[in-house]
């Protein structure tokens, strides 16, 4: 991923990462987890495919998303 150097975006990605990792750390016997997202919370810079492309990497994990149009997030499946 390339440099970032929008401070929104640096803390969507902070706080993205945290929790992840407080997400791995706390709940060890899961295989899969679903999570959701407000399509209008990701940073004009930051697209759900590169979210779910630099997560996938930094945490070897497998991220898939499909978009709600009722609701406009995204309904991420995270397998571990």
């Amino acid at each position: 991923m390339e440099e970032i150097k929008d401070e929104n975006t640096l803390k969507f990605i902070k706080y993205w990462e945290q929790r992840f990792n407080r997400i791995l750390e706390q709940n060890t016997n899961w295989t899969k987890l679903f999570l959701t997202l407000e399509q209008n919370s990701l940073p004009t810079n930051l697209n759900i495919d590169k979210f779910c492309s630099k997560y996938s990497q930094d945490f070897q994990l497998t991220i898939n998303y499909k978009l709600d149009v009722n609701s406009n997030n995204f309904d991420l499946t995270i397998t571990r």
